[in-house]
């Protein structure tokens, strides 16, 4: 039997590349068959100074994106040297704080 892809989706982005933030890749990115009305794409990830690691982040943790994109659904996600260019990001309904320096930095850049 094939399952209809979901409705919606929501748009995260993920300030931080550590050990929290892969756990919150890893979950969204979990196949949810019993979910149907909505998908997560993560749209952006950034570490605080170095878009090689994002672009790292990404690769280890979210080679294929997170369950809308592995649906079709959102184009793959993009690593970002800062975190205000995340934040200044013009497309998310979700911002994933996963850094205690990003908590503590002005991003109103």
């Amino acid at each position: 039997m094939s399952r209809s892809p979901p409705h919606a989706h929501t748009n995260a982005r993920i300030l931080g590349c550590g050990w929290i933030s892969s756990k919150f890749a890893l979950d969204l990115a979990l196949p949810r068959p019993e979910v149907r009305d909505v998908a997560h794409a993560v749209i952006a990830a950034a570490t605080q100074d170095s878009k090689a690691r994002a672009d790292e982040f990404i690769a280890k943790f979210l080679p294929q994106g997170a369950s809308a994109q592995i649906a079709g659904l959102a184009p793959l996600p993009v690593g970002y040297g800062s975190y205000a260019e995340v934040i200044n990001h013009p497309v998310s309904e979700v911002l994933g704080t996963c850094s205690l320096e990003a908590a503590a930095q002005d991003c109103s850049a």
